[in-house]
């Protein structure tokens, strides 16, 4: 079996859109991963792209949305490699679906617990986003996951992701105010739903929901084990 490919591109801030699947790569189904901050002008400019295949043909690409700037373009059924043009024909990339049978999805992410922290500004305002997730023993980030979303419970509506490592078991990121989007309009109190990316832009199940803990300024952080309701 073709060993999982190894993303490495880590999104600029603000970046622009960016095929962050390695060129000619072989996939099991999904599709390239574009990656991009979640901005208006990152979406007209993605709004051209087109799909080639081998005879030149254009065609209009399905995008399956992941989170705010995260996107998969999916190899279309039947269709054994695809290339990914700008609204100009340059070339952005392109993949080749593997020969051999796809491997079962990622099992979701099982969190231990999630810590969820804000720092203010002067004026009062939410300043950063600090959210560290650590996985239970024995389930640390699979070798070929490309990125964590989070996720409402309600309605699995995802606001925020970011690429992880292999192996690892602490997932941690900080984000400024303007790389978010609705993030700071949840409740405290809700929990919230994880999922994995794969390298071939395939998604797990997602996980029960976990609870996490919120804290504001100079504030630590109490990570919350899944299934225990948080004080009111």
């Amino acid at each position: 079996m073709t060993p999982p490919p190894v993303l490495t591109t880590e999104l600029p801030a603000p970046g622009a859109p960016q095929v962050v699947t390695p060129d000619g790569q072989e996939i099991y189904e999904g599709g390239m991963i574009v990656a991009s901050a979640p901005t208006a002008a990152n979406d007209e400019a993605r709004a051209g792209w087109q799909l080639r295949d081998s005879a030149g043909a254009m065609f209009q690409a399905v995008v399956r949305y992941i989170a705010p700037g995260l996107y998969v373009y999916e190899l279309p059924y039947q269709m054994t490699s695809i290339e990914l043009v700008d609204a100009r024909g340059d070339h952005l990339g392109n993949v080749r679906l593997h020969p051999g049978a796809a491997p079962a999805r990622l099992a979701p992410p099982e969190a231990e617990r999630i810590s969820w922290r804000q720092t203010v500004d002067p004026e009062g305002g939410i300043a950063t986003l600090d959210v560290e997730i650590s996985l239970r023993p024995g389930a640390p980030t699979p070798g070929d996951a490309y990125a964590i979303t989070i996720s409402r419970p309600h309605d699995c509506a995802p606001y925020m992701w970011w690429q992880v490592a292999p192996g690892a078991r602490t997932l941690h990121v900080t984000r400024s105010r303007a790389q978010l989007t609705s993030v700071f309009e949840l409740d405290p109190r809700e929990g919230v739903v994880l999922a994995w990316l794969d390298t071939s832009g395939r998604q797990s199940l997602p996980a029960p929901e976990v609870l996490r803990e919120r804290s504001c300024g100079a504030k630590q952080p109490v990570a919350l084990a899944s299934n225990v309701a948080p004080s009111s």
